[in-house]
Protein backbone atom coordinates (compact mmCIF):
# COMPACT_ATOMS: atom_id res chain seq x y z
CA UNK A 1 0.00 0.00 0.00
CA UNK A 2 1.70 3.19 -1.19
CA UNK A 3 -0.32 5.36 1.20
CA UNK A 4 1.50 3.94 4.22
CA UNK A 5 4.82 3.05 2.59
CA UNK A 6 8.14 4.36 3.78
CA UNK A 7 10.80 4.83 1.13
CA UNK A 8 14.42 4.27 2.11
CA UNK A 9 16.85 6.10 -0.15
CA UNK A 10 20.57 5.47 0.28
CA UNK A 11 22.60 8.15 -1.44
CA UNK A 12 26.27 8.48 -2.02
CA UNK A 13 28.32 11.59 -2.72
CA UNK A 14 27.75 12.04 -6.47
CA UNK A 15 31.41 12.85 -7.04
CA UNK A 16 32.33 9.44 -5.62
CA UNK A 17 29.71 7.81 -7.84
CA UNK A 18 31.24 9.43 -10.93
CA UNK A 19 34.77 8.34 -10.03
CA UNK A 20 33.58 4.82 -9.21
CA UNK A 21 31.61 4.57 -12.44
CA UNK A 22 34.57 5.69 -14.52
CA UNK A 23 36.86 3.29 -12.75
CA UNK A 24 34.54 0.31 -13.07
CA UNK A 25 33.65 0.82 -16.72
CA UNK A 26 37.36 1.00 -17.42
CA UNK A 27 37.04 4.23 -19.35
CA UNK A 28 39.96 5.65 -17.43
CA UNK A 29 43.32 3.99 -17.92
CA UNK A 30 45.16 7.08 -16.74
CA UNK A 31 44.54 10.00 -14.41
CA UNK A 32 43.89 12.34 -17.35
CA UNK A 33 41.27 9.98 -18.77
CA UNK A 34 39.72 9.59 -15.32
CA UNK A 35 39.40 13.37 -14.99
CA UNK A 36 37.79 13.60 -18.44
CA UNK A 37 35.41 10.75 -17.68
CA UNK A 38 34.30 12.31 -14.38
CA UNK A 39 33.92 15.75 -15.97
CA UNK A 40 31.73 14.23 -18.71
CA UNK A 41 29.36 12.89 -16.04
CA UNK A 42 28.78 16.24 -14.28
CA UNK A 43 25.62 17.11 -16.29
CA UNK A 44 24.04 13.75 -15.39
CA UNK A 45 25.03 14.21 -11.76
CA UNK A 46 23.41 17.66 -11.71
CA UNK A 47 20.13 16.35 -13.17
CA UNK A 48 20.04 13.39 -10.79
CA UNK A 49 20.80 15.60 -7.78
CA UNK A 50 18.02 18.04 -8.73
CA UNK A 51 15.53 15.19 -9.22
CA UNK A 52 16.47 13.66 -5.87
CA UNK A 53 16.05 17.00 -4.10
CA UNK A 54 12.60 17.43 -5.68
CA UNK A 55 11.46 13.97 -4.56
CA UNK A 56 12.75 14.49 -1.04
CA UNK A 57 11.23 17.96 -0.67
CA UNK A 58 7.84 16.90 -2.03
CA UNK A 59 7.55 13.70 0.02
CA UNK A 60 5.40 13.67 3.16
CA UNK A 61 7.53 14.03 6.27
CA UNK A 62 8.55 10.67 7.70
CA UNK A 63 7.70 8.70 4.54
CA UNK A 64 10.96 9.26 2.68
CA UNK A 65 14.11 8.38 4.57
CA UNK A 66 17.35 9.71 3.13
CA UNK A 67 20.42 7.79 4.29
CA UNK A 68 23.85 9.16 3.42
CA UNK A 69 26.12 6.28 2.43
CA UNK A 70 29.26 7.87 3.86
CA UNK A 71 27.56 8.37 7.24
CA UNK A 72 26.35 4.78 7.14
CA UNK A 73 29.95 3.63 6.69
CA UNK A 74 31.17 5.88 9.48
CA UNK A 75 28.51 4.84 12.02
CA UNK A 76 26.74 1.72 10.78
CA UNK A 77 25.20 0.65 14.08
CA UNK A 78 23.71 4.08 14.79
CA UNK A 79 22.24 4.28 11.30
CA UNK A 80 20.89 0.71 11.34
CA UNK A 81 19.11 1.42 14.63
CA UNK A 82 17.71 4.69 13.24
CA UNK A 83 16.39 2.96 10.11
CA UNK A 84 14.79 0.21 12.19
CA UNK A 85 13.14 2.85 14.36
CA UNK A 86 11.74 4.71 11.34
CA UNK A 87 10.38 1.42 10.00
CA UNK A 88 8.91 0.59 13.42
CA UNK A 89 11.04 -2.54 13.71
CA UNK A 90 12.57 -3.67 16.98
CA UNK A 91 16.36 -3.54 16.94
CA UNK A 92 18.57 -3.88 19.98
CA UNK A 93 22.13 -2.54 20.07
CA UNK A 94 23.34 -6.13 19.74
CA UNK A 95 21.17 -6.70 16.67
CA UNK A 96 22.42 -3.48 15.09
CA UNK A 97 26.00 -4.55 15.79
CA UNK A 98 25.42 -7.98 14.21
CA UNK A 99 23.74 -6.48 11.15
CA UNK A 100 26.62 -4.04 10.71
CA UNK A 101 29.14 -6.83 11.11
CA UNK A 102 27.43 -9.17 8.65
CA UNK A 103 26.78 -6.55 5.96
CA UNK A 104 30.08 -4.70 5.77
CA UNK A 105 32.10 -4.88 2.56
CA UNK A 106 34.66 -7.22 4.09
CA UNK A 107 32.09 -9.90 4.89
CA UNK A 108 30.18 -9.82 1.60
Amino acid sequence: DCESSVFLHVRRDPRDVAVSTCFHVREADSLKLLEDCVRARFPTIAVWTAARCHVISSSPRGRFVDVVYERMLAQPEVNIAAIADILHLPCSQEQARLIAEETNADSL
